[in-house]
């Protein structure tokens, strides 16, 4: 059985939108490309992910009201999602998304994991080491 590459379209998981999606460059961040997770599991995330995008017309569609629409039209969705998200800071929106109700998350690097992740600060995941390995 050979396995294929199928990034996140996996052929037992119906869900669309679900992908990364570019993000507005920020040069202050620590890499210059930022990139978001966004999934609506729902047809109440969809929506809710709609209103965040002021509801343009083409999310209106009567065949993206369904997850079964939205899986056929995935690829036209993901695009236009992409469209809008270019022109968001990766942070920000990530935060207008969660306090919708909308899974989403920014893509880190280990760097901007270790010094920027409000969780790993807050829950200090991130300590140094007491004792250093003789290799490391």
């Amino acid at each position: 059985m050979v396995t294929l590459r199928t990034g996140n379209k996996q052929p037992f998981d119906y869900i669309a939108p679900h992908g990364c999606y570019p993000c507005h460059e920020d040069s202050s961040a620590t890499i210059d490309e930022q990139w978001i997770a966004i999934v609506c599991e729902t047809n109440e995330q969809w929506t809710r992910l709609c209103e965040q995008m002021n509801s343009p017309a083409w999310s209106q569609a009567k065949e993206l009201q369904s997850a079964e629409g939205r899986w056929r039209a995935s690829a036209e969705i993901d695009e236009e999602i992409s469209r809008w998200t270019r022109k968001q800071n990766a942070r920000d929106l990530m935060q207008r998304l969660q306090d919708a109700g909308i899974p989403a998350g920014v893509v880190q690097d280990s760097i901007a994991m270790v010094e920027e992740d409000p969780q790993f600060r807050e829950t200090d995941f991130i300590r140094p080491a007491d004792d250093q390995h003789p290799l490391m």
